[in-house]
């Protein structure tokens, strides 16, 4: 009598399966550049799913003091307001 192939049971992946949040980063003012964990990502306003957990998130426009922050990432859905204040610069005019 031939032998048949048994069917192999397969394992469960040891990888544990990391946890995303949706992220919707805003500011003010708009179209600035996000950053997470020092790797541009996108820019305001937009929505992102990014692994749960603490993030250094950077957001950044031409003109306007960069916002910083670092965030723990726990829950599902999660917003960021950046309010970010104009660079001010001074001119000397004189002799």
């Amino acid at each position: 009598m031939p032998m048949s192939a048994a069917a192999v049971p397969t394992q469960p992946s040891l990888t544990p399966l990391v946890q995303q949040a949706t992220v919707e980063f805003c500011s003010q003012p708009t179209g600035a550049k996000v950053e997470v964990d020092g790797q541009y990502v996108i820019s305001t306003f937009s929505k992102i799913a990014i692994p749960q957990g603490e993030h250094t998130i950077t957001i950044r426009k031409q003109g306007f003091a960069p916002w910083q922050g670092t965030i723990r990432f726990a829950s599902e859905n999660v917003r960021v307001e950046a309010y970010m204040e104009q660079e001010t610069c001074t001119i000397h005019i004189g002799h």
